[in-house]
């Protein structure tokens, strides 16, 4: 736990963390502005990177929880915001 901790509070993690925070930011205002209809490259490219951020962002808040392992992580504001 120790080493996943160091990995996921190395500024270069929570760098990249902040780069696909907001790449979501960006394609979430994108497919708002576009409104592409259902079944088109356009809504199936959105829905696919839709996916790809909910995936990316699960997968933060797990290693967040293990690496900060239960107490720690409740105890922070940030993490209870991130959970809900």
């Amino acid at each position: 736990r120790t080493r996943l901790k160091r990995w996921y509070d190395s500024a270069a993690t929570q760098s990249l963390l902040t780069c696909v925070i907001v790449a979501n930011f960006v394609v979430s205002i994108l497919s708002a502005q576009w409104n592409p209809e259902e079944n088109t490259t356009t809504y199936e490219v959105l829905e696919w990177l839709d996916w790809i951020f909910t995936c990316c962002f699960i997968a933060e808040l797990c290693i967040n929880q293990v690496s900060n392992w239960f107490t720690a992580f409740w105890k922070d504001w940030w993490n209870i915001f991130d959970f809900v």
